[in-house]
């Protein structure tokens, strides 16, 4: 069950639960990068800040939405869509380590937020064998 907070609300959506409401900073293990977006910003230090009006769809999976996935749900997303959109990970042995480093940056999150380690490590693994898909840009497919 997700507590809402001041960072994030529920919503109605075919898509999306969730949209942030208020700006949050996470941190990722993706260095070197400066990038801005309508809806995040990463800096160069690896701190990704979600914007306002980012939507996430939660963990994807058999899971169950909670205060230990949600915001690196948000993360998670993020990172992905920077790699679809190609704004990370521009050829394929940088898209490798960079995925890699955005699994991590989830992995780490989930522990910040207290997931317990056997649940976090199966949602690590799940996105690591699953989640190449969703965010390999077009170009690359």
């Amino acid at each position: 069950m997700i507590q809402e907070n001041v960072h994030y609300e529920r919503i109605t959506h075919k898509v999306y639960k969730y949209r942030c409401i208020k700006p949050f900073k996470n941190y990722t293990r993706l260095k070197g990068y400066h990038l801005e977006h309508e809806y995040f910003t990463l800096y160069s230090d690896g701190v990704l800040i979600i914007k306002w009006g980012y939507c996430s769809d939660g963990v994807s999976g058999p899971t169950v939405d909670d205060d230990t996935n949600i915001q690196a749900a948000f993360l998670h997303d993020a990172l992905y869509q920077m790699l679809r959109l190609g704004l990370i990970g521009k050829d394929s042995k940088q898209f490798k380590r960079d995925r890699k480093l955005a699994d991590l940056s989830f992995y780490y999150q989930l522990k910040r937020d207290g997931m317990p380690y056997i649940r976090r490590w199966y949602y690590y693994w799940a996105v690591r064998i699953f989640g190449k898909k969703h965010a390999t840009p077009s170009a690359m497919q």
